[in-house]
Protein backbone atom coordinates (compact mmCIF):
# COMPACT_ATOMS: atom_id res chain seq x y z
CA UNK A 1 0.00 0.00 0.00
CA UNK A 2 1.37 3.49 -0.94
CA UNK A 3 1.72 6.11 1.52
CA UNK A 4 -0.84 8.26 -0.71
CA UNK A 5 -3.12 5.38 -0.34
CA UNK A 6 -2.62 5.09 3.16
CA UNK A 7 -2.46 9.39 3.68
CA UNK A 8 -6.21 8.63 2.23
CA UNK A 9 -7.68 5.71 3.72
CA UNK A 10 -6.60 7.66 7.28
CA UNK A 11 -8.43 10.71 6.39
CA UNK A 12 -11.69 8.93 5.32
CA UNK A 13 -11.69 7.05 8.66
CA UNK A 14 -11.14 9.81 10.83
CA UNK A 15 -13.88 11.78 9.02
CA UNK A 16 -16.21 8.98 9.18
CA UNK A 17 -15.11 9.09 13.13
CA UNK A 18 -16.06 12.48 13.14
CA UNK A 19 -19.07 12.45 11.50
CA UNK A 20 -20.16 9.13 14.27
CA UNK A 21 -19.10 11.48 16.96
CA UNK A 22 -20.89 14.37 15.31
CA UNK A 23 -24.05 12.69 15.40
CA UNK A 24 -23.36 11.12 18.60
CA UNK A 25 -23.67 14.59 20.24
CA UNK A 26 -26.38 15.88 18.48
CA UNK A 27 -28.71 12.79 19.54
CA UNK A 28 -27.40 13.12 23.15
CA UNK A 29 -28.15 16.94 23.40
CA UNK A 30 -31.59 16.22 21.59
CA UNK A 31 -31.97 13.58 24.19
CA UNK A 32 -31.00 16.08 27.22
CA UNK A 33 -33.39 18.80 25.95
CA UNK A 34 -35.81 16.59 25.72
CA UNK A 35 -35.95 15.17 28.75
CA UNK A 36 -34.91 19.12 30.35
CA UNK A 37 -38.81 20.61 28.51
CA UNK A 38 -40.56 17.43 29.81
CA UNK A 39 -38.80 18.17 33.35
CA UNK A 40 -40.05 21.93 32.51
CA UNK A 41 -43.67 21.21 31.67
CA UNK A 42 -44.30 18.48 34.21
CA UNK A 43 -42.84 20.67 36.93
CA UNK A 44 -44.96 23.89 35.49
CA UNK A 45 -48.24 21.66 35.40
CA UNK A 46 -47.66 20.67 38.98
CA UNK A 47 -47.49 24.54 39.89
CA UNK A 48 -50.27 25.09 38.18
CA UNK A 49 -52.21 22.72 39.49
CA UNK A 50 -51.25 23.47 43.00
CA UNK A 51 -52.14 26.89 42.54
CA UNK A 52 -55.40 25.56 41.33
CA UNK A 53 -56.07 23.60 44.32
CA UNK A 54 -55.10 26.41 46.43
CA UNK A 55 -57.19 28.67 44.90
CA UNK A 56 -60.04 26.27 45.24
CA UNK A 57 -58.87 25.78 49.01
CA UNK A 58 -59.56 29.97 49.32
CA UNK A 59 -62.81 29.83 47.48
CA UNK A 60 -64.84 30.09 50.42
CA UNK A 61 -62.77 32.45 52.81
CA UNK A 62 -62.20 34.41 49.82
CA UNK A 63 -65.76 35.13 48.80
CA UNK A 64 -67.71 33.36 51.54
CA UNK A 65 -67.98 36.93 53.54
CA UNK A 66 -68.84 38.91 50.40
CA UNK A 67 -71.83 36.01 48.94
CA UNK A 68 -73.38 36.17 52.51
CA UNK A 69 -73.55 39.62 52.64
CA UNK A 70 -75.37 40.47 49.39
CA UNK A 71 -77.88 37.74 50.09
CA UNK A 72 -78.56 38.84 53.54
CA UNK A 73 -79.12 42.20 52.24
CA UNK A 74 -81.91 40.72 49.23
CA UNK A 75 -83.14 38.26 51.71
CA UNK A 76 -84.04 40.98 54.08
CA UNK A 77 -85.28 43.73 51.66
CA UNK A 78 -87.81 41.11 50.25
CA UNK A 79 -89.22 39.90 53.46
CA UNK A 80 -87.22 36.29 52.93
CA UNK A 81 -86.54 34.35 56.11
CA UNK A 82 -83.06 33.33 57.04
CA UNK A 83 -82.88 30.07 56.34
CA UNK A 84 -84.11 31.16 52.41
CA UNK A 85 -81.20 30.72 50.32
CA UNK A 86 -82.64 31.84 47.19
CA UNK A 87 -84.20 34.91 45.48
CA UNK A 88 -87.02 35.27 43.01
CA UNK A 89 -84.87 37.07 40.52
CA UNK A 90 -81.20 38.83 40.41
CA UNK A 91 -80.39 42.50 40.96
CA UNK A 92 -82.29 44.50 38.35
CA UNK A 93 -80.90 47.28 36.70
CA UNK A 94 -82.43 49.76 39.50
CA UNK A 95 -81.36 48.12 41.62
CA UNK A 96 -77.71 48.04 40.40
CA UNK A 97 -78.14 51.78 39.62
CA UNK A 98 -79.09 52.43 43.72
CA UNK A 99 -76.28 50.45 44.77
CA UNK A 100 -73.40 51.62 42.81
CA UNK A 101 -74.85 55.59 43.24
CA UNK A 102 -75.56 55.06 47.41
CA UNK A 103 -75.90 57.70 49.29
CA UNK A 104 -73.65 59.50 51.35
CA UNK A 105 -75.60 58.09 54.78
CA UNK A 106 -76.59 54.98 53.48
CA UNK A 107 -73.62 52.29 54.74
CA UNK A 108 -75.98 49.62 54.56
CA UNK A 109 -76.01 50.31 50.54
CA UNK A 110 -72.21 51.25 51.02
CA UNK A 111 -71.15 47.69 52.51
CA UNK A 112 -73.37 45.33 49.69
CA UNK A 113 -71.66 47.80 46.98
CA UNK A 114 -68.19 46.87 48.34
CA UNK A 115 -69.14 43.05 48.54
CA UNK A 116 -70.07 42.59 44.75
CA UNK A 117 -67.05 45.11 43.81
CA UNK A 118 -64.93 42.84 45.87
CA UNK A 119 -66.93 39.47 44.64
CA UNK A 120 -66.72 40.18 40.94
CA UNK A 121 -62.62 41.63 41.39
CA UNK A 122 -62.25 37.72 42.72
CA UNK A 123 -63.77 36.62 39.98
CA UNK A 124 -62.02 39.24 37.49
CA UNK A 125 -58.57 37.19 39.03
CA UNK A 126 -59.61 33.63 38.49
CA UNK A 127 -60.06 34.40 34.75
CA UNK A 128 -57.05 35.98 34.33
CA UNK A 129 -55.22 33.50 35.56
CA UNK A 130 -57.99 30.78 33.66
CA UNK A 131 -56.90 32.44 30.37
CA UNK A 132 -53.74 33.02 30.73
CA UNK A 133 -53.43 29.14 31.48
CA UNK A 134 -52.11 29.50 35.49
CA UNK A 135 -54.72 27.68 36.44
CA UNK A 136 -55.50 23.77 35.94
CA UNK A 137 -58.47 24.54 33.60
CA UNK A 138 -60.05 20.98 34.61
CA UNK A 139 -60.38 21.95 37.97
CA UNK A 140 -61.93 25.02 37.57
CA UNK A 141 -64.06 23.85 34.94
CA UNK A 142 -64.94 21.12 37.44
CA UNK A 143 -65.59 23.19 40.53
CA UNK A 144 -65.70 27.28 40.32
CA UNK A 145 -67.20 27.29 36.48
CA UNK A 146 -70.85 26.92 37.59
CA UNK A 147 -70.66 29.31 40.39
CA UNK A 148 -69.06 31.85 38.58
CA UNK A 149 -71.59 31.42 36.19
CA UNK A 150 -74.21 31.94 38.65
CA UNK A 151 -72.68 34.89 39.97
CA UNK A 152 -72.79 36.50 36.42
CA UNK A 153 -76.04 36.01 35.84
CA UNK A 154 -77.28 37.52 39.33
CA UNK A 155 -74.93 40.48 38.80
CA UNK A 156 -75.35 41.25 34.81
CA UNK A 157 -77.16 44.16 35.94
CA UNK A 158 -74.56 45.54 38.27
CA UNK A 159 -71.73 45.15 35.82
CA UNK A 160 -73.86 46.70 33.13
CA UNK A 161 -74.65 49.55 34.69
CA UNK A 162 -70.68 50.13 36.14
CA UNK A 163 -70.04 49.53 32.53
CA UNK A 164 -72.55 52.41 31.18
CA UNK A 165 -70.93 54.66 33.90
CA UNK A 166 -67.43 54.07 33.20
CA UNK A 167 -67.98 55.41 29.69
CA UNK A 168 -68.88 51.72 28.53
CA UNK A 169 -65.67 50.06 29.84
CA UNK A 170 -66.05 47.31 31.93
CA UNK A 171 -63.71 46.98 34.94
CA UNK A 172 -64.60 43.30 35.29
CA UNK A 173 -64.46 42.59 31.37
CA UNK A 174 -61.82 39.38 31.99
CA UNK A 175 -64.78 38.06 33.80
CA UNK A 176 -67.10 38.54 31.03
CA UNK A 177 -65.22 37.58 28.09
CA UNK A 178 -64.82 34.14 30.01
CA UNK A 179 -68.23 33.96 31.03
CA UNK A 180 -69.24 34.21 27.22
CA UNK A 181 -66.14 31.68 26.18
CA UNK A 182 -68.01 28.92 28.70
CA UNK A 183 -71.63 29.47 27.48
CA UNK A 184 -74.36 31.82 28.37
CA UNK A 185 -75.16 32.79 31.87
CA UNK A 186 -77.90 30.37 33.14
CA UNK A 187 -81.16 32.05 32.94
CA UNK A 188 -81.92 32.94 36.29
CA UNK A 189 -85.15 31.19 38.44
CA UNK A 190 -83.47 30.18 41.85
CA UNK A 191 -81.58 33.51 42.38
CA UNK A 192 -79.04 33.72 44.85
CA UNK A 193 -77.96 30.72 47.26
CA UNK A 194 -76.33 27.77 46.56
CA UNK A 195 -76.55 23.80 46.89
CA UNK A 196 -74.35 21.39 46.29
CA UNK A 197 -74.98 19.80 42.90
CA UNK A 198 -74.62 23.26 41.48
CA UNK A 199 -71.61 24.45 43.15
CA UNK A 200 -69.48 21.13 43.74
CA UNK A 201 -66.20 21.05 45.98
CA UNK A 202 -66.39 24.60 46.09
CA UNK A 203 -68.82 25.17 48.32
CA UNK A 204 -67.12 22.02 50.69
Amino acid sequence: MTHEKLVELTILAVTALANCVAAASIWILKRELKLQTKAFTDEYAWRRQELSIRTLKEWNVTTSVHRDHIECYFRKKYGHPARDRYLPHPITYDEAKAIYNYGAEDDELRSVRNDIVDLLDYFEYISEAYNKEALDRDIVDHSLKVPMLRWYSELQHFIDYVTEARNNKNPWQPYSDQVKRWQPAPPPGKGFGRTDDEFGAAEH
